[in-house]
């Protein structure tokens, strides 16, 4: 009788810790995300992007954008658009809109261009 009159106590115990209990599980990436990287992306198609630095997953800092099509590729970190945008980011980590700023930075800076010369062509 003994061993049923401790045994309720410990089980609603347990039952309340697990039930109040905050725990989530997180998913951990094992590999890198990007396999195949672009080295250039029209700007007027960027919707977005984020910024995934280097750690025990990757040993490369990678971008990933969403494009108006609303798929997302991966882009060269180490070429010209891919260190704009990662100094841009860095820059606006503190702003929340800082990430379409500087998309539309990029966007009015090419169309200045394009009035004075030929750029590249977009996709």
């Amino acid at each position: 009788m003994s061993y049923s009159n401790t045994a309720l106590p410990v089980l609603f115990l347990l039952g309340y810790t697990l039930l109040y209990l905050d725990v989530t599980t997180a998913y951990v990436r094992t590999r890198c995300l990007c396999i195949k990287k672009l080295d250039f992306v029209c700007w007027k198609n960027i919707d977005s992007f984020t910024v995934i630095e280097s750690g025990p997953h990757c040993t490369q800092t990678e971008i990933v954008l969403t494009v108006k099509k609303k798929h997302e590729v991966c882009l060269n970190a180490s070429k010209k658009q891919g260190r704009s945008l990662l100094k841009c980011w860095k820059r606006m980590l503190t702003d929340s809109d800082g990430i379409q700023k500087c998309i539309k930075k990029f966007q009015r800076r090419i169309a200045k261009k394009k009035k004075n010369r030929r750029s590249r062509k977009c996709r």
